[in-house]
C-alpha cells in the first residue's frame, strides 16, 4: 500500500508538470519538490516534538522554582515565554498548514503565501505582547538603595545601617518638584522646585541642604535667603526655591520604550554635624508610590509619561576621608544619603508613529522590488530589470534611513545602540539580501532554490525574516 501511494503521489506531480507546464522554470522542480516536501515534513515535526517537550519541561521546572509560568509582572521571564510561544506557534502553523502537501503549483503558490502572512502575523503578536509588558511595567528598579514609604520604614531603615552617636538629630526634609527638562546632554537634567527643612530649636547645626550633583550645590543652603520661613512651637520651618542642571547617568538603549528614574541626593549642610536628613511625610497627603506625591499636579511632562515618586537611602562610601585626621572615610561620608526619585515613561506614541511606519513603507517598497527580479529573460527586458539598477535603488533606500537614523541619536543623545534604531538595521539586512538574491539570479550559476516556483523562496521568506529578526533583537535587548 505504501508502494502504490507513493507512485500515485508521483503521479500526480508528474500529471500536473505536463498538463500546466514548468510553473518555476526548473525542469527539475517536480522531483526536487517532492523530496524537499517530505524532509521538510519530516524537520518541521521533529523540532515541533522537541518544542512542546522543552516547552513543558520549561514550565514544569519553573513551577518546581515558585514560578507562576508567563507573568508579565517579571518583563525578563515573560519574554522569554513570549520567544516560545512564537516558536511554538511557527511550527504548529506550519504543521497544520502543510504548504507542500498537495503537487499543484497554485495550491504550494497559495499555501506558501498563507504561511508566510500567518508567521509575519505570530511575531507581530509576540512583539506587542513584549512591548505592552515592557511598558507597563516600572522604573522603580533604577531607585538608588531602599525605598522608605512612610516615618516607621524610614526609622527601621536608619536603626539598621546608623552607627553609634550618628544622626541622633533627625531633620525631617521635603521636596516639591515643579518641573523637570531634559536637555540636549544626555547626562543633563534640569530641575526646579522647593525644599524645605524643619530645622528642631536648639539643635547645633545650621539650615541647608546639599545637592551633590547639581551645577550649583549650595543653592538651597543657607547661603541662599529662604523663599519662605515659619516659627512653631517645636522647630523653625525654611524653604528654598531652587533650579539647576542635574547630572545623572540615564540609560535610553531602550528607547522609546525606556523609563528613567530621576533622582536629587541631599546632604545636611553641616557636613560633620550629627544629624540626618529623614522624609518630611507630615507634609504630604497619604504617600502612594504611583499618585506623584510631591510632584506639582500642573507640571507638563512634554515627551513623557509620570509613574511614581520616592523618597529612599542609600549609604555611599567614599575614598577620602575630606581632611579629617581620622582613620579611614569620615564620618559624615558613611551615614545614609537621603533621595528623592521622579520615575517617568517615555511617551512612545511620537517614535512609532514617526519612525516604524516611515520604515514600513521603505521595506513594502523593498517587498515590491523582489516582483522585479525574475527568472524569465523575456519579462526581466520588459520590467527593465538590471542588477546595477536595483543597487542604485538600494543605495538611495538606504541614504534615507541613515538619515533617520542620524536624526534618532541626536535626538536621544545615547551613547550606544538604541532599540529602535535595529529596526533600521534589520533594513539594511533585508536590503543587502534583496541585493544578493538579485546577482544570484543573473549570475550563470543558477541556484534551484532561487528559481523554485520562480524566486518564490525570497519573497515567502522576506516579512518573517524582518520581523523574526526584530523579535529576536527585542528579545535579547528585554530579555
Amino acid at each position: 500500500m505504501v508502494q502504490d501511494s507513493r507512485t500515485r503521489t508521483d503521479r500526480d506531480y508528474t500529471r500536473h508538470d505536463n498538463d500546466t507546464g514548468r510553473w518555476d522554470d526548473d525542469p527539475l522542480s517536480v522531483e526536487t519538490t517532492r523530496r524537499f516536501a517530505r524532509r521538510f515534513t519530516t524537520v518541521n515535526r521533529i523540532l515541533l516534538g522537541l518544542g512542546v517537550f522543552g516547552f513543558v519541561c520549561a514550565l514544569l521546572i519553573d513551577r518546581r522554582r515558585g514560578g507562576a509560568g508567563p507573568d508579565p509582572e517579571h518583563p525578563s521571564g515573560f519574554v522569554a515565554w513570549v520567544l516560545y510561544a512564537v516558536v511554538l506557534g511557527i511550527l504548529l502553523a506550519t504543521e497544520l498548514l502543510g504548504p507542500l502537501k498537495r503537487p499543484v503549483a497554485r495550491r504550494i503558490r497559495q499555501r506558501c503565501a498563507a504561511l508566510s502572512a500567518i508567521v509575519t502575523l505570530i511575531c507581530l503578536l509576540g512583539l506587542s505582547a513584549v512591548w505592552t509588558t515592557v511598558y507597563r511595567t516600572s522604573s522603580m528598579g533604577e531607585i538608588p538603595g531602599t525605598i522608605v514609604n512612610s516615618v516607621p520604614e524610614a526609622d527601621a531603615y536608619l536603626s539598621g545601617h546608623l552607627a553609634d552617636g550618628v544622626g541622633t538629630i533627625r531633620v525631617p526634609t521635603g521636596m516639591s518638584i515643579q518641573s523637570i527638562d531634559f536637555g540636549d546632554d544626555s547626562s543633563n537634567v534640569r530641575i526646579s522646585g522647593f525644599v524645605w527643612q524643619k530645622i528642631p530649636h536648639g539643635a547645633p547645626i545650621r539650615p541647608g541642604v546639599l545637592f551633590p550633583e547639581a551645577e550649583d550645590a549650595y543653592t538651597a543652603a543657607d547661603s541662599a535667603a529662604p523663599a519662605y520661613t515659619e516659627q512653631t512651637p517645636g522647630h523653625t520651618l525654611y524653604g528654598w526655591y531652587f533650579s539647576s542642571i542635574f547630572r545623572q547617568l540615564f540609560d535610553y538603549s531602550s528607547y522609546p520604550l525606556d523609563k528613567q528614574a530621576v533622582w536629587l541626593r541631599m546632604w545636611a549642610a553641616d557636613f560633620d554635624a550629627p544629624a540626618i536628613l529623614v522624609p518630611d511625610f507630615d507634609g504630604y497627603p497619604t504617600w502612594r508610590l504611583h499618585d506623584m506625591t510631591g510632584v506639582d499636579p500642573g507640571m507638563v511632562y512634554d515627551d513623557w509619561n509620570p509613574d511614581f515618586t520616592a523618597f529612599s537611602y542609600q549609604t555611599n562610601t567614599y575614598s577620602a576621608t575630606f581632611g579629617y585626621q581620622r582613620d579611614g572615610v569620615a564620618d559624615s561620608a558613611a551615614k545614609p544619603e537621603l533621595y528623592f526619585s521622579a520615575g517617568l515613561k517615555r511617551d512612545p506614541q511620537a517614535p512609532f508613529f514617526g519612525q516604524l511606519i516611515r520604515w514600513m513603507f521603505i521595506a513594502v517598497i523593498v517587498f515590491a522590488a523582489l516582483f522585479l527580479i525574475t527568472v524569465d529573460t523575456e519579462r526581466r527586458a520588459l520590467v527593465g530589470f538590471t542588477t546595477f539598477e536595483l543597487v542604485g535603488f538600494g543605495v538611495g533606500i538606504l541614504l534615507v534611513i541613515i538619515f533617520d537614523q542620524v536624526a534618532i541619536r541626536e535626538s536621544v543623545g545615547a551613547r550606544g545602540v538604541v532599540y529602535l534604531e535595529y529596526f533600521s538595521y534589520a533594513l539594511y539586512a533585508m536590503i543587502a539580501l534583496v541585493g544578493v538574491n538579485a546577482m544570484l539570479l543573473t549570475g550563470r550559476t543558477r541556484h534551484r532554490w532561487l528559481i523554485w516556483g520562480g524566486n518564490l523562496l525570497p519573497k515567502i521568506l522576506y516579512w518573517p525574516t524582518y520581523f523574526g529578526l526584530v523579535l529576536l533583537v527585542t528579545v535579547l535587548t528585554f530579555r
